[in-house]
């Protein structure tokens, strides 16, 4: 499956000379963003239009457009939304008290960060989303429920068999990965860093942007979560305290 460029342009790159002709309700261009809106069912019958972005099993592609899907599909199977399913399931299971999918537009959500962008003149503005549909982002946490969140992989404790949850969410999902040093499992990028394995993701649109690390093997874990993305540093700093915090658990490594 492919992904937004497929359906409009957006801050994320140019349209695909593939995609599908969706308009505004104005009649232009369909603009992804901030601009024009579509609910879940309106978005999911655009979606069941687009075409495939190349021919299966050929080569990696990230895709928004096939985590939406799976949050249909969790909804179609067990009768509830991917809101309700993951409370149910495991938010509330392992005591994530401000975690949720927001899929309502209009709701109040207490102590929410607004994004920002900087303008050329150097003020700023409010840069959120309007998109509500869910699987691919949407998800609202904070960093002490990241906390929880990251101990579950090490200390598991949801499903019948935890431990195999658990393995199965760190098996690759196919032989193909996104380059040869690196794969992808189930919402994780599979690579190393300084000989440790790392799994880790990025995530972020308009005003937000998110990073989170683990390494098991040193029982280490990042969490970035920043809302001003104009700011070109905001990776420079990640990783410098990435490598200053590394360095010092491998000389007490080391030391021992």
């Amino acid at each position: 499956m492919g992904d937004y460029d497929l359906i409009a342009p957006s801050y994320e790159g140019e349209v695909s000379d593939k995609a599908i002709e969706l308009r505004s309700a104005a009649g232009g261009q369909f603009r992804l963003g901030n601009e024009d809106y579509l609910t879940i069912d309106e978005f999911y019958n655009v979606v069941k239009t687009v075409p495939l972005a190349q021919e299966p099993g050929k080569e990696f592609k990230y895709s928004n457009l096939a985590y939406f899907l799976l949050s249909m599909l969790v909804e179609k199977v067990s009768g509830k939304s991917l809101r309700q399913f993951s409370s149910e399931q495991m938010f509330t299971p392992l005591g994530m008290k401000h975690t949720f999918f927001s899929d309502n537009p209009v709701e109040v959500v207490k102590n929410r960060a607004s994004g920002y962008k900087k303008e050329p003149d150097g003020t700023y503005v409010t840069d959120m989303t309007n998109l509500f549909w869910v699987g691919d982002g949407g998800l609202q946490t904070t960093l002490d429920d990241l906390l929880i969140w990251n101990n579950q992989f090490t200390t598991p404790s949801l499903g019948q068999d935890p431990e195999q949850l658990i393995a199965m969410m760190n098996t690759p999902n196919s032989n193909i990965g996104p380059s040869a040093a690196s794969s992808y499992a189930n919402g994780q990028f599979i690579s190393e860093f300084k000989g440790y394995r790392e799994f880790a993701h990025s995530g972020g649109w308009l005003g937000t942007t998110t990073y989170f690390a683990r390494y098991p093997q040193l029982k280490l874990s990042f969490a970035l979560m920043c809302n001003d993305v104009s700011n070109d540093n905001v990776f420079s700093a990640y990783k410098a305290i990435r490598d200053k915090v590394f360095n010092e658990v491998l000389n007490k490594k080391e030391d021992k």
